[in-house]
């Protein structure tokens, strides 16, 4: 009845059906005002959503010096061959690199808890109208600041919503509807749709929008980067076949240098010194400063580096530079500072785009799945073979993506892939510690999603990063062999039926847990093989004797409740652990003629791994293989050695000329002798990475190197630093006047920082200081010149942040430490007896980077630079 009478009582309100004045009752203006109000929310509502739409939008970076034609047709006709690989022939000369100001650090290490319901994640969340075109994005504003640690999955029912395989930039916060109600635990997984595709079409899992013209389905955010995936208008679609010849990857080049017209030679060498893991983060209140207090640069006693600092800055000498983002070739908005790009660009004297842009890319466009190297890998698509991925799980935008694992699976499986199996390397070095467990959860809900859709999709194998397989520059070949018995052998110490309980259990007490970087290798195995393990049996023999009763029943039920959690979400097969001392068949062990997808971009920690797999009989002498699995399909994201092409097929290939223009080419053709001094552990960046990610010498006179041995710690423990020996090697150098150049890297700062352990790491900046001050006094003495500069930042800041910059602490207030890289930028201080003191810095280009020291370099020794390379930063 009061619903009627109110509808009279609105009939009388509108003239044209009741002909009367609006009655001025107060249930009419009441019923008018909650009109209004719903109206208003409606609008409201809609706003948002739009707002949504165009932040997912503008959530990815436009390469604005690419190229960007317009998008060949995903079809090709007969007889031509298929498109795009994620470049074009002739890449960009650099990046534009014109932010303002210094971008907040982007790796705040916040868990997010990982949703209930098996779903997808939407890699990229956008909305397409039926009809209508999307839009090119606006490029992404810098300084956004994600998480450190992000879920693979999230929920989303809005059938309007496409999980796109764009997975280029930071992930947009993008507004969803509620969420279904959570699954219970005897709810089956929800079925992934799997819909067959071919090989030229972008990955769509879920509900597709209506199709762009030509047949292509591209998001306005993936629309940038696919533009500078695709073919130059009118090629013949060859350019992206693997080159047959040395010359077709550097073509003839007049690499001799002139002379610099008003800047002379040095009477003695040129010594450049890379200070790694320090950046300009302090405040200006010094150590004193409760804004410093988890900058070990500023704990440090450094007189030397203090010294050096204002002398230059009173004569001009000291600025900074970027070295993180587009100023080293990586995404804008979420690329993290590393060593190798950091290093390449260093070398190239430009910020040529890095592997991970070049993957977000032909990711965005899907153009990797039409490469020669996704055909290489599709033979071992059906039954009995398998796909195997191997790489590191993170998303610390250093070695690897957790997004390009996701869209690497969903890829293979939604292409007929019919049995997967992921290999998990753990991080906790570029993430924080005990991320691993939030990272595995997830993918468990990713690979129960695609079973539910009908592919076998299981983990099959772990470890931590510096235990299992990521072994770099040949320092110690066991690590790469812990991980061919697990991957490849499927023999590990520790077995297990699921890989959260296996994590749980190699962890150890959680009052003095493992690190998950120094995780043991452990293999999952079929759990009717553990007749004998009962359901509510997950024990802790492994635990310290010392442990009280009171921890081990919490470590108990925290393993319950994560494997529960875990099969309520389709994630596992049962609660059940493992024993150590328990046999079982594995689920994944690498078999003749699988395929294996090598998911990490960054070349120096999967190499190793790669050669291995690759080697033919008789031919590998790094540890004693056994079982070699025969015809493999090896494929990896990029290609990770130029000078011995391994891989031999990949997915995305370099950008063009990387190795063609580096710095010690032109001085190798112009006779200058350099020599470069550094610790076995970490020579490859400043070899390696100096040749364009190329092992061996440019030069076999003119190219010397020099390697002091690294400690030999155990594992988690603080490495001496080899600082003192390094600058003995470069005394003894600048004496013998032999070369012309003296490249050193300091590592010692950015290996303590990674341990998290701020005290050892400001006694690691001590010892680099020290060796610093000798190293400035002896080029002095003999009359030379100095560069001093850093590669990223590391232990200006040590503790884990929230989103709005404050320290995180533990529940006894201990700072949580952050072993990470910062993104603050980086000092650069020039001068030496034998530097005119005319030579000053610019005082035109404040936006510099790491792009423009090699240009700067080449002026100090008296040559011009090349006019490929960013601009000197040297005023005369």
């Amino acid at each position: 009845k009061a619903e009627e009478m109110d509808a009279k009582e609105e009939d009388a309100a509108d003239p044209q059906v009741g002909g009367l004045a609006p009655p001025s009752t107060s249930s009419s203006i009441r019923k008018r005002d909650q009109r209004e109000a719903s109206q208003k929310l409606k609008d409201a509502d809609e706003a948002r959503e739009r707002e949504a739409a165009q932040a997912a939008a503008d959530s990815i970076t436009r390469l604005e010096s690419w190229p960007a034609p317009p998008l060949p047709p995903l079809e090709p006709e007969e007889g031509e061959p298929a498109t795009a690989m994620g470049e074009g022939p002739e890449g960009p000369a650099s990046f534009d690199g014109s932010s303002k100001g210094t971008p907040p650090r982007e790796d705040t290490p916040t868990l997010p808890v990982p949703s209930t319901p098996v779903q997808p994640l939407p890699l990229l969340l956008h909305q397409q109208q039926e009809g209508q075109e999307q839009e090119p994005a606006a490029a992404a504003e810098e300084g956004a600041k994600p998480s450190a640690v992000r879920a693979i999955g999230t929920d989303t029912t809005d059938t309007q919503t496409d999980p796109a395989t764009s997975v280029t930039g930071a992930q947009p916060t993008v507004p969803s509807p509620p969420s279904p109600p959570p699954a219970t635990q005897s709810s089956p997984p929800e079925p992934l749709p799997l819909p067959v595709h071919k090989d030229d079409e972008v990955i769509r899992l879920g509900d597709d929008p209506p199709a762009r013209p030509g047949g292509e389905m591209l998001s306005a955010a993936a629309a940038p980067l696919a533009s500078a995936a695709a073919a130059p208008e009118g090629d013949d679609g060859e350019w992206y076949s693997e080159p047959e010849s040395e010359s077709e990857v550097d073509p003839e080049t007049d690499y001799v240098l002139k002379p610099h017209p008003s800047i002379p030679p040095p009477a003695g060498p040129l010594l450049i010194i890379i200070l790694s893991g320090i950046a300009e983060a302090a405040a200006a209140g010094g150590a004193a400063d409760p804004a410093n207090r988890h900058n070990a640069v500023c704990a440090a006693d450094t007189p030397a580096l203090d010294a050096a600092r204002a002398a230059a800055a009173a004569v001009g000498r000291l600025r900074t530079l970027r070295s993180h983002g587009a100023a080293v070739g990586l995404p804008a908005t979420a690329g993290v500072a590393h060593s190798e790009a950091s290093h390449l660009t260093l070398a190239c004297g430009r910020a040529l785009p890095q592997a991970t842009t070049l993957v977000d890319a032909a990711l965005a466009s899907g153009a990797l799945f039409r490469s020669p190297g996704w055909r290489h890998l599709r033979s071992a698509f059906t039954p009995p073979h398998t796909v195997h991925f191997i790489g590191l799980l993170s998303d610390g935008g250093v070695h690897s993506s957790v997004r390009h694992l996701t869209a690497l699976l969903r890829g293979a499986a939604a292409r007929g892939a019919m049995r997967l199996r992921v290999h998990v390397l753990l991080d906790g070095r570029d993430v924080p510690d005990g991320s691993s467990v939030t990272y595995i959860d997830d993918l468990e809900v990713e690979l129960a999603a695609l079973r539910a859709g009908g592919c076998d999709a299981r983990v099959a194998s772990g470890g931590g990063r510096m235990r299992v397989t990521m072994d770099r520059y040949q320092s110690d070949w066991s690590v790469v062999k812990r991980g061919w018995d697990a991957h490849v052998l499927g023999q590990a110490p520790h077995k297990f039926t699921d890989p959260l309980t296996a994590i749980i259990k190699l962890r150890g007490s959680e009052a003095a847990p493992v690190p998950d970087q120094f995780l043991e290798p452990f293999v999952i195995v079929e759990e009717d093989d553990f007749d004998d393990y009962q359901d509510d049996d997950t024990d802790y023999e492994d635990e310290e004797e010392d442990d009280s009763d009171e921890d081990k029943k919490e470590g108990k039920q925290r393993c319950s409740s994560s494997s529960s959690n875990m099969n309520r979400r389709g994630g596992g097969r049962s609660n059940r652990g493992g024993g150590n001392d328990r046999g079982g068949l594995p689920v994944g062990p690498i078999q003749d003629g699988d395929g294996v997808v090598l998911f990490n971009f960054r070349a120096d920690r999967m190499l190793q791994f790669a050669a291995a797999l690759e080697a033919p009989e008789g031919q590998f002498e790094g540890f004693e293989r056994g079982r070699v699995p025969k015809d493999l399909r090896v494929v990896g994201l990029t290609r990770y050695d130029q000078a011995t092409r391994v891989p031999a097929h990949v997915l995305v290939r370099p950008a063009p000329g990387r190795g063609q223009h580096v710095v010690g080419r032109y001085l190798a053709a112009s006779g200058v002798s350099s020599l470069a001094v550094v610790e076995a552990g970490s020579a490859g960046h400043i070899t390696f990475c100096w040749n364009g990610n190329r092992s061996g010498k440019l030069h076999d006179r003119l190219d010397q190197h020099i390697g002091v041995p690294s400690d030999k710690c155990e594992p988690g423990r603080l490495p001496k630093p080899r600082a003192a020996q390094v600058a003995a090697a470069v005394r003894e150098a600048l004496q013998g006047g032999q070369h012309r150049l003296i490249r050193v890297l300091l590592p010692d700062p950015d290996l303590a920082a990674h341990t998290g352990d701020m005290s050892g790491t400001a006694r690691a900046i001590e010892a680099v200081d020290a060796a610093v001050g000798q190293m400035l006094s002896a080029v002095d003495s003999v009359n030379g010149r100095w560069m001093l500069t850093s590669d990223h930042g590391n232990a200006d800041d040590m503790v884990q942040r929230d989103v709005w910059g404050c320290a995180l602490y533990d529940d006894d207030m201990r700072p949580l430490p952050y072993p990470g890289h910062t993104n603050a930028p980086v000092p650069l201080l020039i001068g030496g007896a034998g530097l005119p003191d005319r030579v000053r810095f610019r005082r035109d280009l404040t936006e510099g980077g790491l792009a423009n020291v090699a240009a700067t370099l080449l002026n100090l020794l008296g040559f011009e630079a090349p006019d490929v390379y960013e601009p000197s930063l040297v005023a005369v």
